[in-house]
């Protein structure tokens, strides 16, 4: 996968920092003055949320197989009652 920029970052993604090959889902984004972007990313690990930023250029995509995605969306409507 590719490395992520300001525009092409989507937080709620999944993200692998090169370094260290932690992986995680990106939740906050942040530019600083300086000009460095910065990702925090999450992740699940003895039962509790962890947490970390990472300079964004340190970060590439990971591909979610079919398999990891959770079904969601919205439900369908339930069919209307008749009042009799």
């Amino acid at each position: 996968m590719t490395t992520p920029t300001a525009k092409t970052l989507k937080l709620g993604n999944k993200y692998r920092d090169k370094l260290h090959g932690r992986e995680g889902t990106a939740v906050a984004h942040t530019r600083y003055l300086s000009g460095c972007d910065q990702v925090q990313l999450e992740w699940m690990k003895d039962g509790s949320i962890h947490a970390l930023w990472f300079d964004i250029v340190m970060l590439e995509g990971v591909k979610v197989r079919a398999a990891d995605k959770k079904p969601g969306g919205p439900k369908p409507h339930a069919p209307p009652r008749s009042h009799a």
